[in-house]
This record gives structure tokens, sequence and C-alpha cells, in this order.
């Protein structure tokens, strides 16, 4: 017996054999609405973390610090060097005295947790009277030490309660 082909047959009113054999599409919405999900929050991860590292630790994350300001004054006339009756500097034993000398914030052990700079002195007075005020900020102080001692260059440390270093530190040479 000759095989026929099945095409020569008409098409029977309900679909094709082929339509009828083959299994249904099954959807997967499910697994693109899982993967979406999934995509969101690896992105809301990734946004968040860039945000805390451009902002830093959020608040009480970390020890509290303070930014302690002063003025050191140097008040030996003859070891104020007038630049230009404004702006001044040591001279005479004095000359390591100047804008960019290191001042430094201690703890009680007398380990340097901080560090700053004295900016430009500035002519205070005039004649025999004549001083020269260093202004300074010293920024990222830790808090909860107690006391503290405050130095500039190789000059020494003057120690200070907490509490008065959350005003104007007022040092002196001379």
């Amino acid at each position: 017996m000759d095989q026929q082909r099945t095409d020569q047959y008409p098409v029977p009113p309900f679909g094709s054999p082929a339509a009828v054999l083959a299994p249904p599409r099954r959807r997967r919405t499910g697994l693109v609405v899982l993967l979406l999900i999934l995509g969101v929050l690896v992105v809301a991860g990734g946004t968040a973390a860039a945000v805390l590292a451009f902002v830093g630790k959020p608040a009480g994350s970390g020890p509290a610090t303070f930014t302690v300001t002063g003025q050191l004054i140097l008040r030996d006339s003859p070891g104020v060097l007038n630049l230009d009756d404004v702006h001044c500097k040591g001279m005479n034993g004095y000359e390591d005295v100047d804008g960019g000398t290191e001042v430094t914030v201690q703890d009680n052990t007398g380990a340097v947790i901080a560090v700053g700079v004295l900016e430009q002195g500035k002519m205070i007075g005039s004649g025999l009277t004549r001083q020269c005020g260093f202004d300074f900020t010293v920024t990222g102080v830790p808090a909860g030490k107690g006391i503290y001692g405050v130095g500039v260059g190789h000059r020494g440390v003057q120690h200070f309660n907490e509490a008065d270093l959350h005003g104007t530190v007022r040092l002196g040479l001379g």
C-alpha cells in the first residue's frame, strides 16, 4: 500500500492535526516578574551603597568628633617680623612659627589624634607692643577623651578639658 501524503487530505473543520496535537504554549510571566524584581533589588542595593560611600557614615554609626579652633599669639616683639604691616611671622628664635606650622591635638596618653596647621600670621598692634596672631583649625578630633593636649610645632603642649576646646583656644608664646 502506498503511503499518501497528509497534505492531500482536506483540513478538518476543527484545525489541523498538528495544531490539535501540539502542547499549549507555557507562559513565562512568573519567571519574568521574578527576574525584574531581582534586578530592581540589585540596582537599589548598589544605589544605597553608592550614596553611603558619597555621604559618609550614617549619623550615630561612629564616634563623635568635633573641631578645635584657636589662635596662637606670638607676644615677644623682638620675635615678630613685620612683613608688610599686615602679615607677620616669627624671628629671633621663633623662626619655626609661621603659616603652615603643624598644630597637633593629643589625647590623655599623649598620642596625636588630630592635626591642623597655622594660618598666615597677622599683625596685632604696633611698635614695642606688636604681636603676631596665627589662627588655626583642627578638624576630626574624637570626643570623649577628657583631657586633651594642643601643641604647635616643637613648642610644647598645653592641656585643656574637652569643654574648653569647644570655644576658641588661646595659646601664647613670648
